[in-house]
Formats: C-alpha cells, structure tokens, sequence
C-alpha cells in the first residue's frame, strides 16, 4: 500500500486524479484532492488486497476488514479532455465458482476521451505543506537508520565475542566439537549479515534518506 504522504504528494506534483476516489467520494462534499486519503482501507475505499471477500485471505482479514489498496488507476487531461465514467472492481469471484482469481482483484476505469481540451475544476493541494510533511516522514526514517546501524554494530559485536569464547570450550568439551563447530559457524553467518547490514545496506540507506531529503527542501526553497 502507497504512503500517505507520498501518494498525496505525487498527485499534487504531478497534478494527477485518483480514478476510484473520484468515482466514489466518500460524501457528497468530498473532494477527491484534498484530505481524501484519511479512508484507505476497507472494501468500501475500493481495497484490492486481504479482503474479506477473498478465498485466499488469511482468516484474520476474513473476519477483520482490514484490506488494503494496492492498485491506482492515476490520470488527467492533455492535449485531449479525459473525464472519468466509471471505475470498479473486477476480476473478484470466478464466475459459478466459489474462488477467487487471485489473492488480490483488479481495477477497471471507463474514461471519456474529447478532442477539446477542457479544464479540470479539481484543485490539489498546495505542495509546501505535503513536503512538510514529508520531510519530517524522511527524517524520522534518517533517525531509525541511524539506530538500527548501531544495534547491527554492536551485535556483530557481541556475536565475535561470543565465537571467540566458544573457542575456549573446545579443550574441556572435546566432544562437542563437531556442535561448537556448527554453533560458530551459525553465529559467523549471522555476524557476516549484521556487519554488512550495519556497515554497508544502512549506510547505503541514510545516504538515500539524506538525498531524498535534500531534493524536497530544494523544492521547498524554490
């Protein structure tokens, strides 16, 4: 399921309309720019994954309507008018079957397409507030990287520790030696792993984090 924060944003940015929110506001006020993506789970805000529905749903979603959007039909007009008909749900049941055609359904959209070029009435939401946001989203992700890199660290840490008192059990427990073996090659996979996440994959990840967040504030600065 799309963040919040980001779909928003991309729709603002893009300038690009949600085709099963337009087609099903939640009331008649809605408007399918702004604020409407406070209702994103459920059958009812048009979930395509985990539904209750779905034979192929754990039993905690069959008895908890907890589904999930995970297909987005996104347009706007060009140089010729779209304006949406209709868009449903499809591909659910098999028909005159009691199965589903996959763990998730499919979207379909009916657009009208005219030569003449019209202009959209929606409005979207102004872009500082959603990089705002999404800045801070960003952050928050730079502070749990930087948490998680030490966490690896120091349990390499105490995985080599571990491995080299192991070591020392090998002449009072000679025959253990084959488990303490197998013990210490298991801890070295699991150490290689934390040494590579906390030095390399976080790091790569805090750059990425810090990168994104420098382009939004270029945007915000703009």
């Amino acid at each position: 399921m799309i963040k919040l924060a980001s779909f928003r944003l991309v729709l603002s940015q893009a300038r690009l309309l949600d085709a099963w929110r337009l087609a099903h506001p939640d009331s008649p006020g809605d408007n399918v720019s702004s604020g409407f993506i406070s209702h994103c789970r459920g059958v009812d805000h048009g979930a395509t994954c985990d539904r209750p529905d779905n034979c192929y749903s754990c039993k905690r979603y069959r008895e908890n309507d907890e589904s999930k959007r995970i297909d987005y039909i996104l347009f706007r007009s060009g140089r010729m008018s779209a304006s949406l008909e209709d868009c449903e749900i499809t591909l659910n049941k098999i028909p005159d079957e009691n199965l589903n055609y996959s763990d998730h359904v499919g979207l379909q959209a009916k657009f009208r397409i005219e030569s003449k070029q019209r202009q959209d009435s929606c409005e979207w939401e102004p872009n500082r507030p959603l990089l705002i946001e999404a800045i801070g989203i960003v952050s928050g992700g730079q502070r749990r990287a930087r948490s998680d890199r030490t966490w690896f660290i120091c349990g390499a840490v105490l995985l080599f520790v571990i491995i080299v008192l192991s070591l020392l059990l090998d002449p009072i427990l000679p025959f253990m030696t084959v488990l303490l073996s197998l013990f210490r090659f298991t801890l070295t996979v699991i150490l290689v792993f934390c040494l590579w996440q906390g030095a390399i994959g976080l790091t790569l990840e805090r750059k990425a984090l810090k990168a994104a967040k420098q382009e939004m504030q270029q945007l915000l600065n703009d």
